[in-house]
């Protein structure tokens, strides 16, 4: 199919439009806003839109701004034949007619239905089902911002898959195309999984659950029941075991308790009692000795201590006479430091009232410098309003014309000439060369050598017998050349009249010199513009009373105050002054750090004589104290000797009576320290024996409540019941898992048969891709299904795999750009060897090197017989393709709307 022209009447913005296309590239320039995709939408809505459709579709054509319905006339090539189609959208009384080149045009339905079997659709859209339209010849339909969209993400009717796979089919062989199609398309093959989803939606649900209710679902129901009676009847066997087990146990423990246990621990509590009373006795022993072995050791460690703080004292009283005499040392140096920092600081005042009268004369100076600049401002400002108020009087003085104005005087001056020229163009000549009577035009003599011009019919007299009508030629022309003079006249009159000008030329001459005093007048608006003249009175008034305030100033330091002109000496003088104020200041941070490095080591000398006069405080405090506690100790227990003769008979008393004690354990044969008490274990064992007892009374109860009935027996018919009714769950499970694995099986031949399709489709797509000309190597990638079509589409480069939605915006354009010229080329053999692919400013996320890669692609659709249409508003982009393939449309301008 091949669109060959397109005439829009009243859609949107275009009141009329008439499009013819070229056979292989057609580009369709405009601005933004000049309703290129109106164009798009109008051309999609004729093929597939009924011409009686209502509602948001029909609207979105109607015109605002010109009256009427829309209607669109196309004429295409389809089916060996040229057709036209007209359609008038208005509603229920829309209209469509579809005239074939040689034969009957046919009229409302019966074209809307020949066009859809053209078009090779189901049939037209209704309004009520306005969703459907987008999908309509998607893949050839690129609509503005939808050129980075994947063209395989609608599905199947987007891209009309099922022609596409028949052209796929013959594509790939007669043999192979055969084969795949019984493989995929066989009546049986559809029948036989019809049946295995049947029955496998009878056991499981789409998301491979069990279905309730389903024999399997029983199944496994009563399987679960019968596993868990059989549980339960095993847990009650392994109860009454375990009840039984239990009480033998705790008949052995009873028995151990009576006859063991008990008169062990009974002889044990009468050792125990004597070995404690042994151990009363000792312990006072114990604690004498160690009252005099702590009393020892005070004593030593305060006749040590009272040693050592001794020695401390002296050396400590050695340092701090040391001290005394380095504070006086540096008590002397800071003051002589804190002399020379007030000389120095006197100097640095002095230093700075000097700097503080340089700095008034530079003031000064400065000051008068600047009066004598705002002098002459004044002056150039007022010679500058002299000149421009003789420039404005010679303005005044001269007419007002405007350079518009010439323009319109002379436009009607050649307007009148034109109209006079045609005039006598159009006129008769009449030349009186010769004459023997009297000759009168209109009654009016004519002389020998008089040249007459005739406009209008006149009676020409010669003699008094002959009488001539002359007429100029075209009497209409004439009449319609004499009213356009008449008017150019009348207007060039006015207009003279109102602008007082006779010519264009006087009015130019004072036009031009209007213009030249109007451009010096603001050459000197632009000079005035440099001089502050709006603060000049203010700045000079201000002048006078700081001349006097730095006078002042100066009577006040004692300084001269006659002003010094000569900045310069100034500068130098205060730079001096700065110089020696630095060093002055060097000197002074130079004495100040003196000064506080000295008065931090007298700070530290100072802290270091406290500290070590509280340091001799504390230790003839600590001598003192240690003295009264020595006195205490001496007439507690007496002195060292006395002390160690009463240690000495503790000792010989406790030795006798442990050694009684350790025969007592070695007769008992237990350590004192590993017994416990015998009363304590004797009162855990009646207790446990209680606990035993009533265990035994429950464990009774309970095997005389399980030994009813025979366990063994219910056990062995649950073990059968259960062994069937898992036999029956795992038959009916390896029948479903058997015709899952049979439907994903069918499944898998038939996507592996249909993956067959991709290959004659991915070969296309290289082919464009090349023309891209990629940085690096790539190929395009899809899957096909025989129930949801083609998708996945990737781009492979070198060794990675990049999905669609991963791409940038650019790339996705050219891969689906790509796409849509190898679906179109796949497809165009079921049309007429030719297919139509509209770009609505496609490509606009392409950059400048990659999208004449994108020219190579287009124009390989082009050499391959498809009719490109790109509708652009950048159109220098596709000047190689317009000079190569095809021609260029441009739309008109946005006309401005209506008041």
């Amino acid at each position: 199919m091949q669109l060959i022209s397109a005439r829009l009447e009243r859609v949107r913005q275009h009141r009329l439009l008439e499009l013819r296309f070229a056979r292989g590239f057609s580009l369709i320039a405009g601005a933004n806003e000049t309703g290129k995709s109106t164009v798009v939408d109008a051309l999609h809505k004729a093929l597939f839109l009924k011409a009686t459709a209502t509602g948001r579709g029909i609207e979105e054509l109607r015109s605002l701004t010109h009256g009427g319905l829309p209607e669109v006339e196309l004429r295409f090539a389809a089916a060996g034949s040229i057709w036209l189609l007209r359609k008038r959208f208005a509603g229920s009384g829309g209209t469509c007619q579809l005239s074939p080149e040689n034969g009957p045009t046919l009229l409302g339905p019966t074209a809307e239905t020949k066009l859809a079997e053209l078009l090779q659709v189901s049939g037209p859209v209704e309004g009520r089902r306005i969703a459907q339209l987008p999908l309509r010849w998607a893949h050839l339909w690129v609509r503005q911002g939808e050129a980075g969209d994947d063209p395989l993400s609608g599905g199947g009717e987007a891209y009309d898959l099922a022609q596409l796979v028949q052209q796929l089919q013959q594509r790939s062989g007669p043999a192979a195309a055969g084969a795949t199609a019984a493989a995929l398309e066989s009546p049986l093959d559809r029948q036989v999984q019809q049946q295995l989803q049947q029955q496998l939606d009878l056991q499981l649900t789409s998301t491979g659950k069990v279905r309730a209710g389903s024999a399997l679902a029983a199944a496994q129901q009563r399987d679960s029941e019968a596993r868990s009676a059989l549980s339960q009847a095993e847990l009650r066997l392994a109860e009454l075991e375990a009840a039984m087990e239990e009480l033998r146990q705790i008949g052995a423990r009873l028995l151990s308790i009576d006859e063991q246990e008990r008169p062990a621990l009974l002889q044990e509590h009468q050792r125990a009692s004597q070995l404690q009373l042994l151990t009363a006795e000792a312990k006072p022993l114990q604690q004498q000795l160690a009252q005099l072995q702590s009393a020892q050791q005070q004593l030593h460690a305060l006749l040590a201590q009272q040693q050592a703080d001794g020695q401390q004292l002296a050396a400590l009283q050695q340092q701090a006479s040391h001290d005394q005499t380095l504070q006086h040392q540096h008590s002397e140096a800071l003051t002589q430091l804190q002399q020379q920092h007030s000389q120095l600081e006197q100097q640095q005042q002095q230093l700075a009232r000097q700097q503080e009268v340089v700095a008034i004369q530079r003031d000064l100076a400065t000051l008068e410098r600047q009066q004598d600049q705002l002098r002459e401002h004044k002056q150039q400002f007022e010679t500058l309003q002299q000149q421009a108020g003789a420039i404005k009087q010679q303005l005044q003085e001269l007419p007002v014309i405007t350079p518009e104005q010439v323009r319109q005087l002379r436009q009607y001056e050649q307007a009148l000439a034109q109209a006079q020229a045609r005039c006598q163009g159009m006129a008769t000549r009449l030349s009186l060369l010769s004459r023997d009577q009297s000759v009168t035009l209109d009654d009016q003599p004519v002389r020998e050598g008089e040249e007459l011009t005739i406009e209008q019919p006149a009676l020409l007299q010669i003699g008094s017998g002959t009488r001539l009508q002359l007429s100029p030629a075209s009497g209409q022309a004439s009449d319609a050349a004499r009213q356009q003079r008449e008017q150019a006249e009348t207007q060039l009159a006015e207009l003279q009249s109102r602008l007082a000008f006779s010519s264009s030329d006087a009015a130019e001459a004072v036009a031009q010199q209007r213009l030249a005093l109007e451009s010096e007048l603001a050459n000197l608006r632009k000079t005035a513009q440099t001089i502050p003249w709006a603060k000049l009175e203010a700045q000079l008034a201000e002048l006078p009373p700081r001349r006097q305030r730095l006078l002042e100033a100066l009577a006040g330091l004692d300084a001269d105050p006659a002003p010094l002109n000569d900045l310069a000496a100034l500068d130098a003088n205060q730079d001096t002054l700065k110089q020696q104020n630095l060093q002055l200041a060097g000197q002074l941070q130079q004495s100040l750090e003196q000064r506080r490095a000295l008065q931090r080591e007298l700070d530290g000398l100072n802290q270091h004589h406290s500290q070590r006069q509280s340091e001799i405080g504390r230790l003839n405090g600590a001598l003192a104290a240690a003295a009264a506690q020595l006195q205490r100790l001496q007439q507690l227990h007496g002195d060292a000797a006395e002390l160690a003769r009463c240690e000495h008979e503790l000792r010989l008393r406790l030795e006798a009576s442990e050694g009684r004690i350790d025969a007592l354990k070695q007769h008992l044969g237990q350590s004192a320290e590993g017994s416990s008490t015998a009363e304590t274990r004797l009162q855990q064992l009646e207790s446990e024996k209680d606990i035993l007892l009533t265990r035994r009374g429950q464990q009774e109860q309970f095997c005389r409540s399980l030994g009813a009935s025979d366990p063994v027996a219910a056990l062995e018919q649950l073990q059968a019941a259960w062994e069937l009714a898992a036999a029956e769950r795992q038959r009916l499970e390896q029948r479903t898992a058997a015709l899952q694995l049979l439907l994903q099986l069918f499944r898998g031949a038939q996507q592996e048969l249909g993956s067959r399709y991709c290959l004659p489709l991915q070969s296309a797509l290289q082919g464009y891709l090349e023309a891209l000309e990629l940085p690096s190597s790539g190929s395009a990638l899809m899957d096909y299904d025989p129930q949801e079509g083609f998708g996945a589409l990737q781009l492979q480069q070198g060794n990675q795999s990049f999905g669609f939605s991963q791409l940038s915006g650019g790339m996705r354009e050219q891969l689906a750009g790509g796409l849509r010229l190898a679906l179109a080329e796949v497809l165009q053999t079921a049309y007429d060897n030719c297919l139509p692919l509209i770009f609505d400013d496609a490509f606009s996320n392409s950059d400048p090197q990659r999208r004449e890669g994108v020219l190579r692609m287009l124009q390989r659709g082009i050499d391959r017989g498809l009719q490109i249409l790109v509708f652009s508003c950048t159109p220098a982009d596709f000047d190689a393709l317009v000079q190569a393939s095809g021609q260029r449309l441009d739309l008109p301008a946005r006309e401005p709307s209506q008041p």
